[in-house]
This record gives C-alpha cells, structure tokens and sequence, in this order.
C-alpha cells in the first residue's frame, strides 16, 4: 500500500467513527488508472470471447452473468 500511496494512486484518512480504522480511497489519479486498466480489461476479454462465441452464444453469456449479478446484488 505504501507503494501507491508513494504514486499518488491512493490515500489514507482516519475512519471518523472508528479512531483505530483507516479508511483507504483511490486518488484522482488512481481512478484513472482504474479506468484506464478496466478498459484494457474489456478489450482483452472481447479478443478472446468474440472469436469464440456466436453472437447467440454471446447474447446466452451475457444473459447469465446477468441473472447472477442479480443475484449476487439481492444478497
């Protein structure tokens, strides 16, 4: 954690009601990062599933991992 806190990419902050927790947030410049990464992310994932799914099987993909956000968000 020192490493990004060293790069500007997060920063520390006392936990308000806790005095023994910190609380650790990404920086402006960490929350580029994020996204520049998560963007990346979803390129590298379509190489590799668009050449080996069908557009239906693309569109069954995306319909489960769907359904099991829901379900995971309703917990």
């Amino acid at each position: 954690m020192e490493r990004l806190e060293k790069r500007g990419l997060v920063e520390r902050r006392p936990a308000l009601d806790d005095g023994r927790g910190v609380l650790v947030r990404l920086t402006e410049a960490g929350l580029d990062l994020q996204k520049q990464i998560g963007r990346e992310h979803v390129r590298d994932i379509a190489a590799l599933v668009g050449p080996a799914l069908s557009a239906a099987e693309q569109q069954e993909l995306l319909r489960l991992t769907e359904k099991l956000r829901a379900s995971v968000a309703a917990r």
